[in-house]
């Protein structure tokens, strides 16, 4: 649809000047005059670790967790003709929907017709069967009927080499930077990596932020990662993919040991580490379940950054954690040094 309007776009636009075209696309239009304004999801509720529920209803007084998705999850299930209940315990679990789900409108819509027959907790409780049933069979265009339809809509409009990256990125667990991305290519190649990223971007498969050293982050949002994730596992490269994504981060945390963490220019490594804690705890968990030798050497190349961080408690879950689904003798000598 882009490539045929283009040429449309572009004759207007010389014909007449003055004219002003305001489209929504997920995709750039391409056109040298073109401003993009990426349109994030509604506002979700922050984690539990951060802002915490009121028991005032949210018909009374609002709590702090009643944040736009919320709102629209509310308004979307009123329609069902089963009001909610705006109790304590029902607005954690809308909130955690409306995490799970990042904000995005169809989503939140097709998932709040369920409401109908389920609550809130019991969406949750089998979130992949509910998530992947929601469905508004009235719905136009017909690629909104179904959260799954809307994603495989637009995978449609990826290569064969560009979902194939996007199946291999969902090992990644929150934001990678540019270096971490090009470790999953093969073979691993910064400008190929570059190239590719730009584009997914420009797809909207991937979003980019910037952390506090300027470095560009990119993440896949969570409906279009489980998505991806169903792909891989249907491949039969999970534990490949795993492994490679478990076997760079051992890498990375070797390094900053080497470094000792130190916060000098070029390496950032406090900075660095803090942006892919997420993918640092998903390699250990894989690790703890699938290769808890590989895990028990990323916890204890770690040791420094516990300590410099703080995170006491969490390092010694790991290291107690490798050895208890059983590691070598040294491995485990190594980690309950490390421990003490």
């Amino acid at each position: 649809i882009v490539s045929s309007l283009r040429p449309l776009l572009r004759e207007i636009i010389v014909q007449a000047p003055r004219v002003k075209v305001l489209a929504t696309s997920q995709v750039r239009l391409g056109l040298g005059e073109e401003h993009t304004w990426p349109v994030a999801g509604l506002e979700v509720p922050a984690p539990p670790s951060g802002r915490r529920l009121s028991p005032a209803t949210a018909e009374d007084h609002p709590p702090a967790v009643v944040t736009d998705a919320v709102e629209y999850f509310l308004s979307q299930a009123s329609r069902s003709g089963r009001p909610l209940r705006h109790d304590h315990a029902s607005l954690m679990s809308i909130a955690e929907i409306c995490r799970r789900t990042e904000g995005i409108p169809l989503a939140l819509g097709l998932i709040a017709a369920l409401t109908r027959s389920r609550s809130p907790a019991e969406i949750l409780q089998r979130w992949k069967e509910h998530s992947e049933s929601s469905s508004n069979p009235a719905a136009e265009p017909k690629r909104h009927r179904t959260i799954r339809s809307a994603i495989e809509w637009s995978a449609a409009l990826l290569t064969p080499h560009e979902l194939d990256l996007i199946i291999r990125l969902t090992v990644f667990s929150g934001p990678a930077l540019l270096d971490d991305i090009a470790a999953m290519e093969s073979p691993a190649a910064y400008g190929d990596a570059l190239r590719d990223v730009l584009r997914l971007t420009d797809l909207s498969w991937l979003e980019v932020t910037q952390d506090q050293e300027r470095s560009s982050c990119y993440r896949m949002l969570a409906p279009l990662r489980e998505w991806a994730e169903n792909e891989l596992d249907k491949s039969g490269r999970a534990e490949s993919m795993h492994r490679r994504h478990a076997k760079h981060f051992r890498g990375v945390c070797r390094q900053a040991e080497a470094d000792h963490f130190s916060a000098a220019e070029p390496s950032r490594w406090p900075s660095r580490l803090e942006i892919t804690m997420g993918n640092i705890n998903s390699a250990l968990a894989w690790c703890a379940a699938s290769d808890p030798e590989l895990g028990a050497e990323i916890a204890v190349d770690l040791l420094g950054w516990w300590r410099l961080s703080g995170r006491l408690t969490e390092g010694q879950h790991w290291l107690q954690a490798m050895r208890n689904a059983g590691i070598s003798e040294i491995s485990s000598a190594r980690t309950q040094a490390a421990a003490a």
